[in-house]
């Protein structure tokens, strides 16, 4: 197993079967910048969850390194019981391989499945929910960045879900609303988005 960074994503290669404490990977999702994420099983009861793996941000500073994915687990947790990123489960650590240096962190995390549907094929009422999430998620003074369609699942009840977000910096939590709105804007303006956001919810 090694990190490759190609210029648009890492790559870990870690094969099936790999066991990290109590989860076995089953097969990679993909990966961006700065993390790689596997479907993975929880081996005591067979639940699928995700297992997100980071780079190394600076290889001589492991304390940055667990300051920024503790935050990322940080931003899942308090947004967790509104339902719109996955529910965060647990954070570790681990070495892949002899000389891993400082090694690496990872999450564990729920996993959103695909439905059939895209995003332009969704019900009126399941963007008028999502956009109530992303409301709730305001309130609370953070914004979610990242509003993309690679971010977005529709899953097979339906529901829109985020798996992916700009969770901003420690001490420095991402508050850009407006982004979210113009990027808003752009995904769902079919569906008469002004209307719907202007809207209760």
């Amino acid at each position: 197993m090694t990190s490759i960074f190609d210029g648009e994503s890492v790559k870990f290669e870690i094969p099936p079967g790999f066991r990290v404490g109590n989860y076995e990977i089953l097969s990679r999702i993909g990966s961006g910048w700065t993390a790689e994420s596997y479907l993975c099983r929880e081996l005591p009861t067979g639940i699928r969850r995700v297992f997100k793996i980071y780079d190394r941000f600076d290889e001589r500073q492991a304390i940055l390194n667990l300051r920024l994915v503790a935050h990322y687990a940080d931003v899942l947790e308090r947004l967790g019981d509104i339902g719109i990123l996955p529910r965060y489960h647990h954070m570790g650590h681990l070495f892949l391989w002899n000389e891993d240096g400082v090694g690496h962190y990872y999450l564990i995390q729920e996993f959103i499945e695909s439905g059939a549907a895209g995003l332009d094929d969704c019900r009126l009422e399941d963007v008028r929910a999502f956009l109530a999430k992303v409301k709730r998620v305001h309130a609370r003074g953070l914004a979610l960045g990242d509003l993309e369609r690679d971010n977005l699942v529709v899953t097979p009840s339906g529901e829109i879900r985020m798996v992916d977000c700009d969770y901003g910096r420690p001490g420095k939590p991402n508050t850009n609303m407006a982004g979210d709105v113009w990027a808003l804007r752009r995904l769902f303006k079919a569906f008469g988005f002004k209307a719907l956001w202007q809207g209760p919810g």
